[in-house]
């Protein structure tokens, strides 16, 4: 996610740059929900995962680049999700802070990687040495569902048809 946004708002800069010599670049910020399940024992491999790159940095972005691209990461419950987050104890009004919804987050999963496909695999192919052909095929296992005796599945087929559509003017 952080190079997708860096990558965005250099692209923007560039942009910018054309029509105005003085645009200054400005990250993008992001604040991520996590919405485990209640006692999910992920959700503490997550935390950690996030404070270690908030205090290190990763293999490709120092801590501060980590800090300013992710604003805020907050790890929910299903308890928590669509209702008011202000007054929980007291009012329990519905209100729409999450999709919520496990269809919502499994389309997510492969949307994000289809849109990611190529940073993924030159990712795999610079920093970790692999062939385009191995890195294509780590990828694609995780952008199909194989059930043993059954014909391939490949959600994001039917899925980006869906979303992103062409419109025709008549």
């Amino acid at each position: 996610m952080a190079y997708y946004f860096i990558k965005s708002a250099y692209e923007e800069y560039e942009a910018e740059v054309m029509v105005n010599k003085n645009a200054k670049y400005h990250n993008y910020t992001v604040k991520l929900r996590y919405d485990g399940d209640i006692e999910l024992t992920v959700r503490n491999d997550f935390r950690n995962a996030f404070s270690h790159s908030i205090s290190n940095g990763t293999k490709r972005f120092t801590s501060d680049a980590f800090k300013e691209i992710f604003d805020e990461v907050r790890f929910i419950d299903k308890s928590e999700i669509g209702f008011c987050t202000v007054c929980p104890s007291t009012c329990n009004s519905r209100q729409i802070s999450h999709a919520g919804s496990e269809i919502v987050d499994f389309m997510a999963v492969y949307v994000a990687r289809s849109i990611a496909y190529e940073a993924l695999k030159n990712d795999l192919i610079r920093y970790e040495e692999k062939s385009e052909e191995e890195a294509e095929k780590i990828i694609n296992r995780n952008m199909h569902i194989e059930i043993q005796g059954k014909p391939l599945i490949k959600p994001i087929d039917r899925i980006l048809p869906k979303i992103f559509f062409e419109t025709t003017d008549h």
